[in-house]
């Protein structure tokens, strides 16, 4: 019996060195169900930025389709999804938006790019280069511009940043502002439109609220040459708020509107520094 009970005491041995016994069984399944959950979390989040890439990308085709809508002209060349895994970005080149009537308005970028984080979800991030952009006698371009939009239950600010804006540039590309560093914020309250036919306007005691911000700015020329010959500002500052309707693009029958209904611009604020 003892020799019988050594014998079998053997074969189990040896059947737990090579995995064959139900204590290696029992492992061998526990590392396989570990194994499994890394592979369906990255299953799950793969199909998630697939799910918010299409979110994203359809976003950006409604708020094109809307511009549209309102009476501008849009252009968009070549598209693509890119950022995984950290992030979805949208990239697209040849952006070009005019306005069919009312004030000539034109904003064009050689190339932009919108991107989303699931570790912002309220925030999303922009970058665009080559742009320029025209209000009517009012022209500005800068190689490149970058930002955010933050989107609250406050409402919605857009903030781009740029290094090399050249503003009012003359008919030679020449002279104008030139500040080495800009930055812009547009706040716009969060309130539904209201729907006025096929148009859209913000109907609201404030309809946005803009900041502009230029330090080291030139005129004329750079700021080094507009330091030489002392007109350089160290600071330009300025705040204006849009009381009353908004709707673009503006053209006299939508600016006689705002007038009739108490529209008001107001300048807010207004710092200028000599340096």
């Amino acid at each position: 019996m003892a020799a019988e009970g050594k014998a079998r005491s053997r074969r189990q041995a040896r059947r737990h060195r090579k995995g064959g016994g139900p204590t290696g069984a029992g492992r061998h399944r526990s590392w396989g169900r570990w194994l499994l959950v890394p592979l369906l979390l990255g299953i799950g989040y793969g199909a998630f930025w697939l799910w918010a890439a299409q979110r994203l990308e359809d976003a950006l085709d409604q708020r094109l389709a809307a511009l549209a809508r309102s009476g501008f002209l849009v252009t968009v060349g070549n598209r693509a999804m890119a950022g995984f895994p950290l992030a979805v970005t949208v990239r697209l080149s040849g952006v070009d938006i005019q306005a069919r009537g009312g004030t000539p308005l034109l904003a064009a970028a050689e190339g932009m790019r919108v991107s989303w984080s699931p570790l912002r979800p309220g925030e999303l991030s922009l970058q665009l280069r080559g742009v320029q952009g025209r209000l009517g006698l009012l022209a500005a371009h800068a190689a490149g511009l970058g930002g955010r939009i933050v989107t609250d239950g406050d409402g919605m600010s857009v903030t781009l940043q740029t290094r090399g804006l050249v503003a009012l540039p003359g008919r030679n590309g020449r002279g104008g502002i030139r500040p080495e560093r800009a930055e812009l914020t547009l706040f716009i309250p969060a309130r539904p439109p209201e729907a006025d036919g096929q148009e859209t306007a913000l109907r609201l005691p404030l309809a946005w609220r803009m900041k502009v911000v230029m330090s080291d700015v030139g005129v004329g020329g750079s700021a080094r040459e507009a330091a030489r010959r002392g007109d350089r500002f160290a600071l330009i500052a300025a705040e204006l708020a849009w009381h009353g309707p908004f709707a673009l693009p503006l053209d006299r029958q939508r600016l006689a509107a705002w007038r009739d209904a108490g529209g008001t611009l107001e300048l807010e604020a207004l710092k200028l520094a000599l340096g």
